[in-house]
C-alpha cells in the first residue's frame, strides 16, 4: 500500500489539535477508567502526545505553527503543548516552558484562564501579535495583551 502524505497542518489545526489533546488528557484520563472504549480514548490521546512531540524543533525546543513552517507561536501554541505534555513527557514540557521563558514571555493574559493562571482574566482586552525574536530564517511570535478593553466583551 502507497504511504500516504498529509498537507501541512494549519495553525488552526494544530491548536484543534493540542486542545483535543488536552480535553482527552484532562477529561476523559482516570474519569472512564470503567468504561467501555477507554482504550480507543487513551491510544487517540497518546497519538496526539506523539504527534506534538514529533514536531518540536530540538534547535528552539518550541513547536512551529505547522511541520517545515519558519513561524514559532509562544502564545497559545507551545503553551498549550506543554500543558498536554506536562504528564507523559515532562522533561520535554520543561524544555518547552523554559524555552517560551527564554524570550522574556511568561503569560499571554488569555488562555491561562483555562488552568487558573490568568493574573486578571476580566474584562477581556485587546491583543496584538508580535514578534519577539528571529533565529536565523525561525521567526518567533506570540499574542501581547493590550490595555485596551475589547468593546462588548461582556456579549
Amino acid at each position: 500500500m502507497p504511504k500516504r502524505t498529509l498537507p501541512p497542518l494549519s495553525r488552526r489545526s494544530l491548536l484543534r489539535t493540542i486542545g483535543a489533546c488536552f480535553v482527552m488528557e484532562r477529561f476523559c484520563t482516570g474519569l472512564f477508567a470503567d468504561v467501555p472504549g477507554n482504550a480507543k480514548l487513551a491510544e487517540a490521546a497518546d497519538r496526539g502526545r506523539r504527534f506534538l512531540e514529533s514536531l518540536v524543533d530540538p534547535a528552539l525546543n518550541l513547536l512551529p505553527e505547522y511541520r517545515r513552517a519558519k513561524v514559532y507561536w509562544l502564545f497559545h501554541d507551545n503553551y498549550l503543548a506543554s500543558k498536554v505534555l506536562a504528564k507523559s513527557n515532562t522533561d520535554l514540557a520543561a524544555k518547552i516552558t523554559a524555552a517560551i521563558r527564554r524570550f522574556g514571555i511568561d503569560h499571554s493574559g488569555k488562555v491561562e484562564i483555562l488552568f487558573g493562571e490568568s493574573k486578571q482574566p476580566l474584562p477581556f482586552r485587546q491583543y496584538e501579535l508580535t514578534e519577539v525574536g528571529r533565529i536565523g530564517e525561525k521567526i518567533v511570535r506570540t499574542e501581547v495583551v493590550k490595555d485596551t478593553v475589547l468593546k462588548d466583551w461582556q456579549e
